[in-house]
This record gives structure tokens, C-alpha cells and sequence, in this order.
């Protein structure tokens, strides 16, 4: 037995137990397999003794609709995935177009608007915060600025910022108005857990934001099998990712898990979206004059707010 994984035998969204296997296959065999050699080949830090004896399976909750695996990587594994990897270059040497950054300081401007308060009355978290370059703008706007982190590289890399960084025990009764969860419920082995813990640092009536890799079509694209195409095509694997993608969310079972932990699905009203535009850069100005609607109105899109109810 491979003690470097571990069984998931029920929904981590809603805990259902009922589910079908919509792919399966060993991570040994092709081609899951070559996908995982050429994305580990720069850091070396995946042995192939790792998977043996271990199958990639993606299951389907009945209920919520929640695409999972249910064999994910140990403690002792995600150790090795997530804390031994090498650490990629801060935010300065990589960059961001200001198109990126644009969209991130509308998108704060947004939350100030709908809460009608300064932003020096605001106390936001981004959980998951990475190199810190959202928070950092909350920190330049005036904003009450903290945030929770796993590496303490990037840890340290954020306090330089001027940005609060906050233990996981310390969430319950923080009082946050709004919490930014950007790219991390597709990580999680337990989401719900982490959500209510989330929930628990939320004062009531606060926001909470949660994005997630785009879902639409999966089915169809792992009947495609074509692990090895670029991420950002429509074609493209990476919200199944193996391992590291180990929950694949769509609409449905965001809302189920969110309800079930005291949280109401909501939308920024587009009267309350702020926006920056850029016309010397057309298709970016039409994208963010767009954006407002595909966010309140497109079934599929991959950013959704929740409120604290209670």
C-alpha cells in the first residue's frame, strides 16, 4: 500500500458519499504519466517511485456536481509538492501586464463601492496569497490589509510589503469585511473545513470571494485525453490537474458547500463595478467594460462572491 496517498470516499463539498468515476487510469501509465514528467522536469522534485501502485481517479459527486479525485497526495507528499518545490522569482522579475493590475485595484474599487465605506474602514484577508501582489494593492489603496500564507519565503516577502501576515489560528473572530481566496479551493483536501474556518473570521454580512481553474466542458475534454496541451487553451487539462487540482469546481457545488457553512451566494450589482479603462489598448478596455456582465450573468465564469449570513 502507498502510504503517500491518501482515500477520499466522500464529496469534500458536501460529503455525499454517492459518486461515479468519470476517468480513471494508473499515474504510471500514459498519458498521464508524460504529463506529469514534463511539468515536474524543471524542479526534479517528483520521483516516479512516488505513484506506484496508486491510480488517478476523478470522481463525480451525484449531488453537488463536484468533479474530485479521490486518491490525493499525504501530508508527508504535499510536503514535497508544495513546500520543497523551488520557489519561483518574486512578482518584479516575473511581472503582470498593468492590464492585470488594472483589473485587481477595479476590482477593490468595486468592493469599497458596494460596502459604501472608505477603504480605510475596510479590513480585507487574502487567503492564499502567494507573492502578495493583490493584497499589496489593498495595502496601497488604505486598506485594513492581512493575509495567510504557506511558504515562509513569501511570507516574509509580504511583510516587506507592509502587509499583516496572520496565522490560521488566528482567523476565528478577525472581523474581516471581505476574504480573498484566488486559485486555492482547487488545492484543498478540505475545503469545507477550510471554508468554515473561513467563515468563522467573516463578521456577519461580510464577503466572502472565492475563484477557481475554468471548469466548462470537462467532461468533454477528458474524453479528448490531451494532457499535454498549453494551460490556457480551451482544450487545456490544468483544472484536473493531478494532484495539485484535486477538486474541479463548477456553479452548483460552490453554492451547496458555501450554504451548508452559513454563507449566501450574492453579486456586485454592475452599477457598483468600478472599472479602468485603457484605450490604446482596445481589446483590453472592451474586456473590462464586459467583464461586469459575464460575471453576474455568465453561468460558467470562475469567480463567485458569498455573504455571511448569520
Amino acid at each position: 500500500m502507498n502510504t503517500l496517498f491518501m482515500a477520499r470516499t466522500a464529496c469534500p463539498a458536501c460529503r455525499s458519499p454517492r459518486r461515479e468515476t468519470v476517468y480513471a487510469c494508473d499515474y504510471l501509465a500514459n498519458p498521464v504519466r508524460d504529463f506529469l514528467v514534463n511539468y515536474y522536469r524543471q524542479s526534479g522534485r517528483l520521483n516516479l517511485a512516488y505513484l506506484e501502485g496508486v491510480r488517478y481517479l476523478l470522481e463525480e459527486c451525484c449531488d453537488c456536481g463536484l468533479v474530485y479525485q479521490s486518491q490525493v497526495p499525504s501530508d508527508s507528499l504535499n510536503e514535497i509538492l508544495y513546500r520543497e518545490k523551488p520557489i519561483p522569482p518574486p512578482p518584479e522579475e516575473c511581472g503582470h501586464s498593468l492590464s492585470y493590475h488594472a483589473r485587481n485595484v477595479a476590482r477593490l474599487m468595486s468592493l469599497a463601492a458596494y460596502l459604501s465605506r472608505k477603504s480605510s474602514d475596510i479590513r480585507i484577508c487574502d487567503f492564499g496569497f502567494g507573492w502578495a501582489e493583490w493584497i499589496s494593492l489593498g495595502v496601497a489603496l488604505g486598506f485594513q490589509a492581512c493575509g495567510c500564507e504557506l511558504t515562509e519565503v513569501k511570507k516574509e516577502f509580504a511583510r516587506s510589503r507592509g502587509v499583516q501576515v496572520m496565522e490560521w489560528d488566528q482567523i476565528p473572530g478577525a472581523g474581516f469585511d471581505y476574504i480573498h481566496c484566488d486559485w486555492v479551493f482547487e488545492h484543498l483536501r478540505e475545503p469545507r473545513d477550510t471554508l468554515e474556518q473561513l467563515v468563522r473570521g467573516l463578521r456577519v454580512g461580510g464577503l466572502i470571494m472565492i475563484s477557481v481553474p475554468y471548469r466548462h466542458h470537462i467532461q468533454r475534454r477528458l474524453e479528448a485525453d490531451r494532457w499535454n496541451v498549453p494551460r490556457d487553451s480551451r482544450k487545456s487539462l490544468n483544472a484536473v490537474h493531478p494532484m495539485e487540482h484535486i477538486n474541479c469546481w463548477e456553479g452548483c457545488s460552490l453554492n451547496r458547500m458555501a450554504e451548508a457553512c452559513g454563507l449566501r451566494p450574492i453579486k456586485i450589482p454592475v452599477r457598483r463595478q468600478r472599472m479602468i479603462l485603457s484605450w490604446d489598448q482596445p481589446r483590453e478596455a472592451v474586456k473590462s467594460l464586459l467583464r461586469p456582465f459575464y460575471h453576474n450573468w455568465y453561468p460558467w465564469h470562475d469567480e463567485r462572491y458569498f455573504e455571511r449570513t448569520a
